[in-house]
């Protein structure tokens, strides 16, 4: 295909045809469907190898995420420092490697640590060796989240990101399974199964995802050219560009949009982690509920069939022109926001105690979170598609520091045995929450930013520019190739 109709193509907003020669049958399953299902499975098992050797609780005692970690309080700090801070240097290698490399090549190196990780720890080494393959392996489970973001970006039509989005709350999914593996079983077959069948897994997750699954649809050779055409038009008419985008960085930092999403998201994180860590531990042991694993289990399942369902719905008012991007991103951020604050101030005020039927309600109301998936979540995907993994890494780094630093002054505070802590930290929960969704509805847009379509050329034609004459042109802030 020659210069001139590569760009008539690109101005139109088409798909380049690609030069297979292969005939596609009609596949009874789409290509995009069954990204889905491997995205899915491959955040479950996130979820599970980080139960299994990242997650630091000692209060799982009863679930199999207390036989497999440790007590030991010092642990915390690196794991949030090796899952927080790297999240930027991620979510920039997402968008330039692509997602697929990123994402498969995680859960690839982390089984092949996690083949060794029962001998290692058989052979008597110190605490300091385990905790620092731990934190190696919280390092490489990192990337997950903003590889999901650039693979969603290049994969998925607008009209259909919001179902793809719950993927992101995957890992908590699989993570709540995970806990509900009773502990006799693993004392029974011992942890080191558990980790053999975790890499297992990862490995045969791994060659299905590498030989499958390609980094767009515009290289994938056992697509149909009526499913490729469909999501690259949809993608490009969204700003998404098939090719190197350079960053502008100072364009970047200065856009108020980044800074609001960035600000809701930090106070949707700081509602979540007060009312979550420490007041459901509060809550099931004045309950004196029994079998705590399985309410630990409810919140994270509750999460991701919300985000799941809210998917969908969002999918479907936008495919039928019903609501404005915009609108279903504010609605749904909203609901996420409001929702869970007014169902946590109705149990603050109904009752003197907390009842087992109490912590039941409140897990179930945690869950309305999962709306976020399809509103703010996705917002970075709307103005800025082509550095939507590297602002979701910034804000992830962000997000991450802020809750961190929050759980450190949780830890140092002595709770007595009243209801007025509790009570505390549901009001500073409701009042972030809050905040949040008032922020990103009064100030949240989805109107594409002009640094998103800043065109790189290619080093071939650079360097045969005075051959071929090739310069870059400006049209509309979009940057495209013309002789």
């Amino acid at each position: 295909m020659d210069l001139n109709t590569a760009v008539r193509l690109l101005e139109e907003g088409q798909a380049q045809p690609t030069n297979t020669g292969i005939v596609h049958s009609r596949e009874f399953i789409s290509k995009r469907t069954k990204l889905f299902f491997m995205v899915f499975i491959g955040m479950c098992l996130h979820g599970i190898i980080q139960m299994n050797l990242v997650v630091e609780n000692a209060r799982y005692y009863d679930c199999a995420g207390g036989v497999i970690n440790s007590a030991k309080e010092g642990y915390v700090t690196p794991f949030f420092l090796t899952t927080s801070l790297p999240q930027i240097l991620f979510g920039r290698m997402s968008d330039v490697l692509g997602g697929r490399k990123v994402f498969g090549l995680s859960i690839l190196i982390v089984s092949c640590v996690l083949v060794i990780f029962p001998a290692a720890v058989q052979s008597g080494i110190g605490n300091i060796e385990i905790d620092a393959m731990r934190m190696l392996m919280s390092f490489l489970l990192a990337p997950v989240h903003s590889a999901t973001i650039n693979i969603m970006t290049k994969w998925i039509p607008p009209s259909e990101r919001g179902r793809f989005a719950s993927n992101l709350f995957a890992c908590s999914f699989g993570s709540a399974i995970f806990m509900l593996i009773p502990t006799k079983m693993i004392r029974q077959y011992g942890v080191g199964v558990m980790c053999y069948t975790s890499a297992l897994f990862g490995f045969i997750w791994s060659i299905i995802w590498f030989t499958c699954i390609s980094d767009s649809p515009l290289n994938h050779t056992r697509i149909s050219d009526k499913e490729k055409n469909y999501i690259v038009e949809s993608s490009m008419k969204a700003g998404t560009i098939y090719d190197s985008v350079s960053p502008q960085w100072i364009d970047m930092i200065c856009t108020k949009q980044v800074w609001v999403i960035m600000s809701a998201d930090a106070l949707l994180t700081l509602a979540s982690y007060f009312s979550s860590e420490p007041a459901i531990i509060m809550m099931i042991e004045k309950a004196n509920a029994e079998n705590q694993c399985w309410l630990y289990s409810i919140s994270p399942i509750v999460t991701f069939l919300v985000s799941l369902i809210s998917g969908l719905a969002c999918d479907y008012f936008l495919s039928r022109g019903i609501v404005t991007v915009i609108t279903a991103r504010k609605t749904f951020t909203c609901f996420a926001a409001f929702a869970t604050s007014i169902a946590h101030s109705a149990l603050m005020l109904t009752g003197n105690g907390w009842t087992y039927k109490h912590v039941l309600i409140f897990e179930v109301t945690n869950g309305f979170i999962g709306t976020s998936s399809c509103g703010l979540e996705l917002a970075f995907n709307d103005f800025a598609p082509n550095f939507a993994a590297t602002l979701y890494g910034i804000t992830a780094c962000t997000s991450g520091l802020v809750a961190f630093i929050v759980m450190k002054i949780i830890s140092s505070i002595d709770f007595k045995d009243t209801r007025a802590p509790l009570d505390e930290l549901l009001c500073i929960a409701i009042a972030f929450s809050c905040s949040g969704g008032l922020l990103y509805l009064v100030f949240g847009k989805s109107e594409l930013v002009r640094w998103n379509q800043h065109y790189v050329a290619p080093r071939s034609a650079m360097r045969d520019n005075r051959k071929t004459n090739h310069i870059l042109v400006k049209r509309d802030s979009s940057y495209i190739r013309c002789l």
